[in-house]
């Protein structure tokens, strides 16, 4: 294995961790912790102020704390520090048209036929 630094570990961890996300969820403070054990870097944490950190202990990022980290790995895959930015109030018109024409269709569905979103059983 190749050495890496700190914050490549930590990039690497958080590009794992954000693979492992549905396709429309992102990383964010409120879902993301990053937990080290081992020697500190001054780029990622301020050693005169953490002891853990100076003797390689446990420590935690969250919440807030972890922002910094995640604007770097932001950057450092070339998208906005702020990470993605809500959608527009167009963009989820769009999508309520479209949930409102699978509607339409369902309601010329036979009778008797299942609902959207229930299981159907097959025969035969």
């Amino acid at each position: 294995m190749t050495p890496a630094t700190l914050p490549e570990l930590i990039n690497h961890g958080l590009n794992a961790l954000h693979d492992t996300l549905q396709q429309d969820k992102h990383l964010t403070i409120q879902n993301t912790s990053i937990a080290i054990v081992g020697p500190a870097a001054d780029e990622v944490e301020n050693t005169a102020s953490s002891g853990a950190a100076k003797r390689g202990n446990f420590r935690t990022w969250e919440n807030e704390g972890v922002d910094g980290l995640l604007r770097a790995w932001r950057r450092s895959r070339g998208e906005p520090e702020d990470g993605p930015q809500e959608e527009t109030p167009a963009a989820a018109g769009a999508e309520g048209a479209e949930a409102a024409q699978s509607q339409e269709g369902s309601e010329n569905a036979p009778e008797g036929g299942a609902a959207a979103g229930e299981d159907v059983e097959m025969s035969g």
